[in-house]
């Protein structure tokens, strides 16, 4: 699995600034985190069944639908219930006091996103298209690393008018981790599927980090439009040409075969989305 603790470290210092937390004493405060790469549905029920906001995803689906919510430009078009804050919350420790309603916890996360997120074009990218991208570009880095390589990966590809071909947004519409799709999970009908749909899903498939979103920023150089996670070495292979990217996936392939058996490269694992598959099913 992705590790992030570095990260939420370094989040820690901005995280949302809550007179509450200051005034509650030890012991009465909500803490909980939002993590990189995870799902808003992820998100809302660890609350469920971590902390006293019993009915969150209910209650986001509310949120969604209130008249508040227009106020916050960077959540981009308007969609359908909790979705709409697919990528919205900056990973982090947050803290409030333990008697915080769930509505005040939403919009101060909100608040706290709003202040970093972009609010000009780039690369002919809306602001809301680049959290898009920021996202697709955290699941794709899976051991968090060259973020502005994937990037720009990406951006090549808009650019010469070619499909995505990102997996995590797949698995994203499909709701299930499998180390290797299958040609008829590339078939499912979603806007999610940028293996059959051109430019980027809606919206963000996960929540990000901010080094994910400085890579959007700046990406890096270069004219690479492939790359293979390869899921034993936890490194990222790029290519310029098609030939040479069908032998580095050969490579990762066959690594996987090695360490975790055939059985398990096409298993469905309807607990993970898109990271390393348990340490029990290595061999």
């Amino acid at each position: 699995m992705k590790n992030t603790t570095s990260s939420l470290l370094i989040l820690l210092l901005s995280c949302i600034p809550c007179q509450h937390c200051q005034a509650a004493p030890a012991g009465e405060q909500l803490q909980f985190e939002v993590r990189s790469d995870e799902r808003v549905q992820d998100w809302c029920e660890r609350m469920e069944q971590n902390t006293r906001m019993e009915g969150a995803c209910a209650q986001l689906d509310q949120i969604a639908q209130d008249r508040q919510m227009k106020r916050y430009a960077f959540l981009g078009p308007e969609l359908l219930l909790r979705r709409r804050f697919e990528g919205m919350f900056r990973p982090g420790t947050y803290r409030f006091a333990a008697n915080t309603d769930f509505h005040t916890v939403v919009l101060s996360l909100l608040d706290s996103a709003e202040q970093v997120y972009p609010r000009t074009d780039r690369y002919g990218l809306s602001p809301f298209q680049q959290l898009t991208l920021a996202s697709i570009a955290e699941k794709e880095a899976v051991s968090n690393k060259q973020y502005d390589r994937v990037v720009r990966v990406f951006l090549n590809r808009l650019q010469k008018g070619q499909t995505l071909g990102s997996c995590p947004t797949v698995e994203y519409a499909l709701g299930f981790h499998r180390p290797f799709l299958l040609f008829k999970d590339l078939e499912i009908q979603s806007p999610y599927n940028v293996y059959k749909r051109k430019g980027l899903p809606p919206t963000p498939i996960a929540f990000f980090s901010d080094q994910a979103l400085n890579a959007v920023a700046q990406p890096a150089d270069g004219d690479e439009v492939f790359f293979v996670y390869d899921w034993t070495t936890g490194q990222l292979e790029f290519s310029v040409e098609y030939g040479q990217h069908k032998r580095k996936a050969a490579i990762a392939r066959q690594n996987f075969v090695q360490k975790y058996g055939r059985e398990n490269m096409y298993r469905a694992f309807p607990d993970l989305y898109y990271s390393d598959i348990p340490v029990t099913e290595s061999r």
